[in-house]
């Protein structure tokens, strides 16, 4: 059993078997992750009467995302690393590539009016944050990904519905490759707390 963690952004909890299909799983758009991850995490494992002691590993997204969403799972997967648990992670652009989107643009809202945005094709990505009237001109011409949030392009595809519609393919991948990403900040935490003088 494998246990999945998403605090990025909102909040997505998800119980896997070993071949990484879904045994239960979970999203909620309160940001207050700290205040109910534990209590359901709890409660999934006690709906397939399993303990904690029963999970083989943990995967979380790394990102990107706000610091202290992020904080939060990373700090509960250090907890069960520390136990023993493997510990796995990605980054939410990431996943169309690892499900071999050959092309497009990852978008997400980086606060502080401007946008992160990651952008691939067969060759090579690129990362950068715009000010939102600088969008359109980016993602206009390739396929569009974000991890939560729609926007008002067409065709956008929601990376927590790739992860949800094909956790084997995915989640297989990424423990095989022992994939574990740093936690990605939408910005360095130097100018995330810069404080204005």
């Amino acid at each position: 059993m494998y246990l999945y963690i998403d605090t990025t952004h909102e909040i997505t909890i998800g119980l896997l078997d070993k071949s990484f299909a879904w045994l239960g799983y979970e999203h909620f758009t309160s940001k207050k992750s700290s205040a109910i991850l534990h209590y359901k995490i709890h409660k999934m494992l006690s709906a397939n009467d399993l303990e904690i002691k029963d999970v083989a590993g943990i995967i979380s997204s790394a990102g990107p995302g706000s610091y202290t969403g992020m904080r939060v799972s990373e700090g509960f997967k250090d907890i069960m690393n520390w136990q023993g648990l493997e510990t796995y992670s990605f980054y939410h652009f990431n996943i169309p590539m690892y499900l071999k989107h050959s092309k497009g643009c990852w978008v997400a809202k980086a606060f502080k009016g401007e946008f992160f945005i990651y952008t691939w094709d067969e060759n090579e990505g690129s990362k950068s944050l715009i000010k939102e009237s600088k969008l359109e001109g980016h993602v206009s011409k390739v396929p569009i990904y974000s991890s939560y949030e729609s926007y008002n392009f067409e065709n956008v595809q929601l990376t927590k519905d790739l992860i949800l519609n094909n956790s084997s393919e995915l989640f297989s991948l990424i423990v095989s490759n022992k994939v574990n990403e740093d936690l990605y900040y939408f910005r360095s935490l130097d100018d995330e707390f810069e404080r204005k003088k």
